[in-house]
């Protein structure tokens, strides 16, 4: 079923990514709507899907937040779900940066896109929402960034020296190498 939408936008060749994105947030917001009537019913889980919110045009804030992740996987725009406080909403990468948008808050909204509040926002325009730890790192944000083979060969070198103490009996921990790549990338800027 995603496909036949994705075919009738009629996307070309010269779409451009923004249009693409800012098409399918549309589409969400105007098509789907928040499922008051099984919120707090904890044996339906269809609400949390994808399936819900295209299907059934309902869904709570993860099914309008994985909807739009299927949408932007099948274009191959990069895009992930993030969580936060009993929250679920997506970042879109365009031009090498991710941006933050809430098709479940817009949703009120309908198709009336000139009055969204909560599409492709920075980080710093994005008050309303505190991510989860695993998604508010430095390591986080650099993903998605373009960098010229040298630079990565550079920053690599970095944390190769910065990791290098910490192995022990030959065994180094997945988190001293996470720390390792943060630390560097925090130096880095």
């Amino acid at each position: 079923e995603v496909a036949s939408v994705l075919q009738e936008f009629g996307f070309t060749s010269s779409t451009s990514t923004y249009n693409k994105i800012k098409t399918v947030y549309t589409y969400i917001c105007g098509s789907v709507t928040y499922d008051y009537d099984t919120l707090y019913d904890d044996s339906y889980l269809l609400k949390y899907t994808a399936y819900a919110a295209l299907m059934n045009g309902t869904a709570v804030c993860q099914g309008y937040a994985v909807l739009f992740y299927r949408f932007m996987q099948e274009l191959d725009i990069p895009v992930r779900v993030i969580t936060g406080e009993n929250h679920a909403w997506n970042i879109v990468g365009l031009n090498g940066r991710y941006y933050n948008l809430d098709s479940t808050w817009d949703s009120n909204y309908g198709y009336n896109f000139n009055s969204y509040q909560y599409f492709m926002r920075c980080p710093n325009n994005f008050d309303d929402h505190e991510r989860e730890a695993p998604y508010n790192t430095q390591a986080f944000e650099a993903q998605g960034r373009q960098y010229v083979p040298s630079v990565i060969d550079f920053l690599s070198l970095k944390v190769t020296a910065d990791f290098e103490p910490k192995i022990k009996n030959h065994h180094i921990a997945v988190e001293d190498i996470q720390d390792s790549v943060e630390s560097v990338l925090i130096q880095a800027g």
